[in-house]
């Protein structure tokens, strides 16, 4: 009995190191599938922040980049590698004329997948713009006229007062193709576009979908981008166009001032001051002992127009500050849920 017992010692030990042959191995194999777990979630990490990065280099190259905005065409913005071995790339869709889809895309360079992700987006197209105005002013709450006082829409395509003869001629065939008879009513009441804003400047119509608190926002709400409107600031030659935000009443007296005007509440000009472009205004447009406004826009209260004042459409002054002014195409993402990962 002894001598069973004690030659079962050796089998006995042959099974233990088995056993511990098999559990080493299978930790082996273990410790394998996890750093192979881990390098797949590295890649698909490094996809999803490559497509991310995709999307928003996109966002901010975008205005330099946008192409000719034709529907359906697919315009390669961004495209790179990291210093870790992953790839990025963005390209933007067109889906209209001001909406888009931003895709981006991104992966690693000993990977085979990749990482999508989308962006709904909008960017103003001034051509779009100035086709959706019904009016020489857009009127929220009526019209009031005195003395020798004027509203003229007859005349939009002519050249502004005092501007260099031809200015206008670059963008003349795309105005006569918006405005074929050459006019438009003098006022019309403010479309129902006008949504609610409930930020700062909520009166403001909006010019598409960038709303009042958008407006003041790229505006710089109070910085004028260029001279003192008393002295004469924008537009006539190489200049471009000024762009004054207002988040409240603004009164312009004497001097001229041409471009983009956005004032949050009461705008008022007097002393022969003239203003050219396209101006938007919560609450009521005043213009009184001779003041002048040249262009188009959206007025959310009352327009009174008193004494020798006058108003006179002008589609060139309204579309050159549109068209030039630098922070107006700026893209702008739609809310959250019209962000797409992945698509």
């Amino acid at each position: 009995m002894r001598r069973t017992v004690r030659g079962m010692a050796l089998p006995l030990v042959l099974v233990l190191l088995l056993a511990l042959t098999a559990l080493a191995h299978g930790t082996l194999l273990l410790a394998r599938r996890e750093v192979q777990a881990s390098g797949s979630f590295r890649r698909v990490l490094q996809a999803r922040r490559g497509a991310e990065g995709g999307v928003a280099l996109t966002l901010e190259r975008m205005p330099e980049g946008a192409g000719e905005r034709v529907p359906g065409t697919v315009v390669p913005v961004v495209a790179g590698s990291t210093r870790d071995g992953g790839w990025y790339r963005g390209d933007l869709l067109w889906l209209d004329r001001e909406l888009f889809l931003v895709a981006g895309r991104g992966g690693s360079r000993d990977w085979p997948g990749e990482g999508r992700e989308g962006w709904v987006g909008w960017s103003l197209d001034p051509v779009t713009r100035m086709g959706a105005l019904r009016a020489v002013l857009e009127v929220g709450e009526g019209v009031t006229f005195q003395g020798s006082a004027r509203v003229l829409g007859s005349d939009l395509l002519s050249d502004p007062t005092e501007w260099p003869s031809g200015i206008c001629e670059p963008q003349l065939a795309i105005l006569d193709s918006l405005f074929p008879s050459g006019s438009l009513p003098a006022t019309a009441p403010l479309g129902p576009s006008h949504l609610p804003d409930a930020g700062p400047g909520g009166a403001i119509p909006p010019l598409g979908l960038l709303s009042g608190s958008v407006l003041l926002d790229r505006g710089g709400a109070g910085e004028e981008t260029g001279p003192s409107p008393e002295a004469g600031s924008g537009c006539p030659g190489d200049g471009g166009p000024a762009f004054l935000a207002v988040p409240g009443s603004l009164t312009l007296d004497g001097g001229r001032l041409c471009g983009l005007l956005v004032v949050g509440g009461t705008l008022r000009l007097t002393g022969g001051h003239r203003f050219q472009g396209m101006a938007l205004v919560g609450e009521d447009v005043i213009l009184q002992d001779g003041a002048r406004l040249e262009g188009l826009g959206r007025v959310g209260g009352a327009l009174q127009v008193m004494d020798r004042a006058l108003v006179r459409g002008s589609a060139c002054a309204a579309f050159r500050a549109l068209l030039e002014t630098a922070a107006l195409p700026a893209p702008l993402p739609l809310p959250s849920g019209s962000r797409i990962h992945p698509f």
